[in-house]
């Protein structure tokens, strides 16, 4: 039987990384979406969500991404299959179209709410 660990990995930056690098320039640019309600969505793996009116949506292969009206911060939905957290994170990261932060600490948290075996990410800002 094939253990999921990780369904959906959530990155959130705090704010949007100028297009200067040749990494960033690689990806393809994205059309985004306003919202003028609620809007029931899914992930590119089918998990449901609700995206919030006024804020922009788009979708770059695994990675649902997701930007409030006001500027400078984005968030993604990821869908990823993963033998533990760090692997989630990593394949996370990579859809999202690689690591933009660096990571300051992660660390386990105690079991809650039926979810078991979560970690913490933290990363400079």
């Amino acid at each position: 039987m094939k253990f999921q660990f990780a369904r959906v990995v959530v990155i959130v930056t705090g704010l949007v990384p100028a297009c200067s690098s040749s990494r960033v320039e690689k990806i393809a640019p994205l059309t985004f979406e306003v919202l003028g309600a609620d809007t029931p969505r899914t992930t590119a793996q089918g998990t449901s969500f609700v995206a919030p009116k006024d804020w922009k949506i788009a979708v770059r292969g695994a990675a649902t991404l997701l930007e409030p009206p006001e500027a400078g911060s984005r968030m993604a939905l990821v869908d990823v299959d993963a033998k533990d957290a760090d692997a989630a994170v990593a394949a996370a990261w990579a859809a999202y179209g690689g690591q933009t932060r660096k990571l300051k600490m992660s660390s386990a948290r105690a079991n809650r709410e039926g979810w078991n075996d979560t970690r913490f990410y933290f990363y400079e800002t």
